[in-house]
């Protein structure tokens, strides 16, 4: 006769008990992971938006001109444009008399906009931000929804859920500070 005591085996209490700890665990990890990747996606579209807003002082600061025969008086990068993710350089040609800021009808250094990470936005309430380089000495000057501001610029990136949020501020000297 056949009898179980001679055999080593798992109950059935022991493997659902077994497969439900896994579960769990595994749980845990795609909570983990998916944290992570907000966090990592939120810092690379911090690092993305600063080397913009570098990119245009520098411009400025070194003169560049836009095209061969069009001379720039500033540079400048718009902020919460399109959507709440994008943003785009600008040049504004020397004796226009409409800014770009203003009108919306100069030149983008780049063709097309930049976007931030999925999953961040710019937390701006629908409204638009501009800093502004002059030429020669990237004197700084800052927009928001067109109307000149005389204190320094903040805004929020954040993730979608709003649970990661990083503050980015450009003072009146031009130096960023990331909170």
């Amino acid at each position: 006769m056949f009898y179980l005591k001679d055999h080593q085996a798992f109950s059935l209490i022991e493997l659902v008990v077994s497969i439900t700890v896994l579960l769990i665990v595994s749980t845990i990890a795609a909570v983990q992971l998916n944290s992570y990747k907000k966090e990592d996606a939120l810092t690379l579209s911090t690092e993305k938006l600063i080397s913009a807003i570098e990119f245009a002082r520098s411009s400025a600061l070194a003169g560049i001109r836009y095209t061969q025969t069009q001379a720039v008086d500033s540079y400048g990068i718009v902020i919460g444009t399109e959507t709440d993710n994008t943003y785009f350089i600008f040049a504004n040609p020397k004796d226009d008399q409409e800014l770009y800021y203003e009108t919306g009808l100069d030149y983008k250094i780049e063709q097309k906009s930049f976007f931030l990470e999925k999953g961040i936005i710019f937390s701006t309430a629908g409204h638009r931000f501009n800093i502004v380089y002059r030429l020669p000495y990237a004197q700084v000057d800052f927009y928001e929804d067109d109307i000149k501001k005389d204190e320094d610029l903040s805004f929020p990136l954040q993730t979608e859920d709003g649970a990661l949020v990083t503050h980015i501020t450009v003072n009146r000297a031009g130096s960023i500070k990331i909170d």
